[in-house]
């Protein structure tokens, strides 16, 4: 199953500097800080947690029932040519 979980946060960034922070190694533990009441685990399945990394996330109980019974976790893969 695929579902979808975002939140939009203006900043006065460079589209190269959010860049850097999406393509870091730390931003599992990054998005775990900041966003804790969202989300339980997000681990590494594959990588560095650079470019090419396949992560599995997954969302705290109060927030599956967001996405209307569909799974809980999900995969996601930081691609450098997507951005």
């Amino acid at each position: 199953m695929l579902a979808e979980v975002w939140s939009e946060l203006e900043v006065d960034l460079t589209a190269e500097e959010i860049w850097a922070v999406y393509s870091s190694p730390d931003l599992p533990g990054l998005i775990l800080d900041l966003l804790s009441t969202r989300f339980q685990s997000i681990d590494v399945l594959e990588g560095d947690g650079t470019q090419g990394t396949i992560l599995h996330i997954v969302l705290r109980p109060a927030n599956r029932d967001l996405l209307l019974g569909m799974s809980s976790s999900q995969g996601s893969i930081i691609q450098h040519a997507q951005r």
